[in-house]
C-alpha cells in the first residue's frame, strides 16, 4: 500500500509542475527537493525484502501515513487551481496552503532522511542484512551454493556459453528481482573447477545503484591481484593486465546502462573467448549489453521448491520432523519464492533447532 501511493503521489506531484508557477505555494526549487524525497522513498521500498524486520515495518508505516497525508493537501490544491483557473468564486487559492504544503513537504522529507539514516546507521534495512549472509561482494563469501535451489540446467547453459567455442568477448546476463538468487548462481559459476581452468584471470565487482567508475576498476584490480600501489587511476592498469590474457570479469548488481558504458570501456576485445557475466535487475540492461545473445531470466521458486530448500538448509540431509512440517511450509510460502529471504530465515531458525 505504500508503495502506490508513493507512486500516486508522485504522479500527483508532477501534474502540479504543469500549473502557473504563480499558483504554486512554495519555491519551484523546494518543490523538485520534494519530488526526489519521494523518488528515494519509492527505491528504498524496492529494495526491501518481502520479510521484513519490525523496524523496517514501523519505517514503511510512517512512509504510507505521511504519503497519505501529502496527498490529500496535492488534491486539494489541484481542486483549487481548477476552481480559480475557471472562474469560481470560491477563490480560496492561497490562504491555507502555503504552510500546509510546507509542512508535507517538510514531513515526507524528514521520513526520507530518516530512511537514509537507517540504511546507513548499521541498524540497517532487512535487505542488508541478507546481502551480507548472502555475500554480494568479495571473493570470500560470494553466495552460499547451498542456498539456492538452482535449476541445474540454467547453470549447465551458462557454463557451456562461457567455456564454448566463440572468440570474441562475450557478455552473458543473468536477470532477477532481488533476493532470487543472481549473485549466488554467478558465484557458483565463477567458482567451479571448470572456470578456474579455464580463464587464466578471474575478478568480481559489485556495481550497485550508486557508483563511482573509478572506484570500480581499481576494486577489480585489488580482486585479480594486481598491487595498487597507491594509484588512484588505475584504467590503463586495468586494461593491460587483461590484455592479451583469457579473463572473466562478474559485473555483479548493474542498474543502468550508464554504468556498463563507462566500465566495459576498459575491458579489451581479446578474441580469445574472454567473458563477462553481469547480474541485473533490469532486463534493459541485459538487453542493452549484449543484444546478441537472450539474457536467462531468473525465476522465483515454486512453494514445493521453497520448501525442499528451506528443509535443505535448515536440516542439511536430514528429513524435517512431521511436528513441523506444517508450520515450516506456511514458513517457506511466506519467502514468497525468493532464495535470500530463505537463506536467511533458515539461518535463524537453524541457531533455534
Amino acid at each position: 500500500m505504500a508503495y502506490a501511493v508513493l507512486v500516486s503521489l508522485l504522479q500527483t506531484s508532477e501534474r502540479i509542475l504543469e500549473f502557473d508557477p504563480y499558483f504554486l505555494p512554495c519555491t519551484r526549487k523546494n518543490f523538485e527537493s520534494f519530488r526526489e524525497s519521494i523518488t528515494s522513498l519509492i527505491s528504498f521500498l524496492d529494495d526491501c525484502s518481502p520479510i521484513c524486520t519490525r523496524a523496517t515495518n514501523d519505517l514503511i508505516t510512517k512512509i504510507r501515513d505521511a504519503s497519505y497525508e501529502a496527498e490529500d493537501v496535492l488534491e486539494s490544491l489541484i481542486a483549487t487551481h481548477f476552481l480559480h483557473k475557471y472562474g469560481s468564486d470560491r477563490h480560496e487559492r492561497f490562504e491555507k496552503f502555503p504552510r500546509t504544503l510546507e509542512e508535507v513537504i517538510k514531513n515526507i522529507e524528514s521520513v526520507a532522511k530518516e530512511v537514509k539514516e537507517f540504511q546507513y546507521d548499521g541498524s540497517g534495512l532487512h535487505e542488508r542484512v541478507i546481502s551480507t549472509i548472502a555475500g554480494s561482494s568479495g571473493s570470500a563469501s560470494r553466495g552460499s551454493k547451498s542456498m539456492v535451489a538452482l535449476d541445474n540446467d540454467l547453470e549447465t547453459r551458462i557454463l557451456e556459453q562461457l567455456v564454448g567455442g566463440r572468440t570474441a568477448l562475450d557478455i552473458i546476463s543473468i536477470v532477477g528481482m532481488g533476493g532470487v538468487g543472481k549473485t549466488t548462481l554467478a558465484s557458483i559459476l565463477f567458482n567451479s573447477q571448470l572456470i578456474k581452468e579455464t580463464f587464466d584471470i578471474r575478478g568480481w565487482v559489485t556495481i550497485s545503484q550508486t557508483y563511482n567508475a573509478q572506484e570500480i576498476v581499481l576494486a577489480i584490480l585489488k580482486d585479480i591481484g594486481v598491487p595498487l600501489g597507491g594509484q588512484k587511476n588505475g584504467e590503463q592498469s586495468l586494461y593491460q593486465s587483461l590484455y592479451g590474457r583469457k579473463y572473466l570479469i562478474v559485473l555483479d548488481d548493474v542498474w543502468s546502462t550508464q554504468a556498463l558504458d563507462d566500465i566495459k570501456k576498459f575491458f579489451p576485445q581479446n578474441d580469445n573467448s574472454s567473458g563477462i557475466i553481469l547480474t541485473t535487475r533490469q532486463s534493459k540492461v541485459a538487453t542493452y549489453a549484449n543484444s546478441c545473445r537472450s539474457y536467462h531470466d531468473m525465476k522465483l521458486l515454486d512453494d514445493d521448491s521453497s520448501w525442499r530448500l528451506l528443509c535443505k538448509e535448515i536440516f542439511l540431509d536430514n528429513d524435517c520432523p512431521p511436528d513441523l512440517v506444517e508450520i515450516g511450509k506456511v514458513i517457506a510460502i511466506r519467502c514468497q519464492g525468493l532464495p535470500l529471504a530463505i537463506s536467511v530465515i533458515a539461518g535463524h531458525l537453524g541457531e533455534h533447532e
